[in-house]
């Protein structure tokens, strides 16, 4: 119930579908997405170091308080671990903001 929920507000989103369509198609994918998940096989072509970073960012965004005491790398390397994925990353590249975001001195 609750993907068929998630299918109807993402297929408000998607005008190119038919409503109908875009909902059953929604739905799939979601749920095909969860079953992958719970089978422990969630991603096996992820990058590991762009997963690495997507966890810093949500380690640093949750705040320290909800890390339960953990450094945001342990958070991020704990994540890692319970989805199988960078046994061999051992650095965490950090990437570089672009200095066009940066306002320019006068």
């Amino acid at each position: 119930m609750a993907l068929v929920e998630a299918a109807h507000v993402a297929a408000n989103s998607h005008p190119r579908l038919g409503y109908n369509k875009a909902i059953v198609a929604i739905a799939r994918k979601l749920l095909i997405t969860v079953w992958y998940v719970l089978q422990g096989n969630a991603d096996k072509y992820a990058e590991p170091k762009a997963v690495v970073q997507k966890m810093l960012k949500f380690a640093y965004k949750i705040g320290k308080a909800n890390r339960v005491g953990k450094t945001a790398a342990q958070f991020a390397r704990e994540r890692l671990d319970k989805l199988n994925m960078g046994e061999d990353l051992v650095s965490i590249p950090w990437v570089q903001r672009s200095r066009s975001r940066c306002r320019p001195r006068n």
